[in-house]
């Protein structure tokens, strides 16, 4: 493993994350139907014969699954949290082309470049999870030509209230 300029961040994801983990919170975003119904479409349609790296992969390694089902060539799941990435391992147990890595991405060397990156480092605030540090750092594990990102953009709407 490498120390990238982004060591910084990932020492805060890292402090964020692990202090912050709870089951219930990831089980809401995968029951989300729209949500992951939503992500299951996009990866099938991109991930089939690709080297694929999802970024933050949770407990369930929902979107690491959904890729090795769609035919990825090969799929690099990363986690930074100690607990979430025990229970990651154990949803990948069994599939022979997903790897799970533990630690945060700007601490990690992948042993290829990947074609797609799959991610869901969103928060109530789109950038809220350190998404824009994350992708760009993830940008040196992109093959040459370029890459699709699920998802691809992300916007935040709010509106002004005044309370009583």
């Amino acid at each position: 493993a490498r120390l990238s300029p982004m060591s910084g961040h990932a020492h805060t994801a890292r402090q964020l994350f692990t202090e912050e983990f709870t089951l219930s919170e990831y089980e809401r975003m995968r029951d989300d139907s729209v949500r992951t119904e939503a992500f299951h479409a996009a990866i099938e349609r991109h991930a089939p014969g690709k080297v694929v790296l999802d970024i933050g992969t949770g407990p369930f390694a929902l979107l690491a699954v959904f890729c090795v089902e769609a035919g990825a060539k090969h799929v690099y799941a990363l986690e930074v949290n100690p607990k979430a990435a025990a229970l990651a391992r154990k949803a990948l147990r069994g599939y022979t082309n997903a790897t799970l890595l533990e630690g945060h991405s700007a601490e990690l060397e992948l042993p290829e470049k990947v074609d797609l990156l799959v991610h869901e480092l969103l928060g109530d605030i789109a950038s809220e999870e350190g998404v824009v540090p994350s992708l760009c750092d993830a940008a040196r594990f992109l093959a040459p030509g370029g890459c699709r990102s699920i998802p691809q953009a992300a916007r935040t709407y709010t509106v002004p209230i005044q309370f009583p």
